[in-house]
């Protein structure tokens, strides 16, 4: 499943993926909406050296992003808006150099960016709410 271009697993109770999703070496699209059970992305996902385009809106159990996540050099849009068990985001988020758009809203656990944020010389659309965090 090589030429896999898009994988769309939202609304479904998977709690994580498998290492092998690296085997999808041409996938661009990853959307996992709504995807409640989902914990955790497994570091393989870091190697998919295509993907530009993550949503994990309303995957409210999501504790962290792998901390490779700086290996996704294509990636341009992540949407972890609602994902309110985030409480960090991994320092490296920094290096991803062709990120143009983050929304973090309804992230309520997150207590602050990583130190290098102002490094994101590509983004161009950021989103968060003005609350007790951040």
């Amino acid at each position: 499943m090589e030429n896999l271009f898009a994988l769309l697993l939202d609304g479904t109770a998977i709690k994580e993926l498998p290492s092998s999703i690296n085997n999808l070496t041409g996938l661009f699209r990853l959307s996992m909406c709504n995807c409640t059970s989902l914990v955790c992305l497994p570091d393989d996902i870091c190697n998919l050296a295509r993907l530009c385009y993550l949503c994990l809106t309303g995957c409210s159990s999501l504790v962290c992003l792998p901390d490779n996540i700086c290996n996704l050099t294509s990636l341009e849009f992540l949407n972890l808006t609602g994902c309110s068990s985030l409480v960090r985001l991994p320092d490296n988020i920094c290096n991803l150099a062709r990120l143009l758009y983050l929304d973090l809203t309804g992230c309520s656990n997150l207590s602050k960016l990583p130190e290098y944020f102002g490094n994101l010389k590509s983004l161009r659309q950021f989103k968060v709410e003005r609350s007790g965090y951040l």
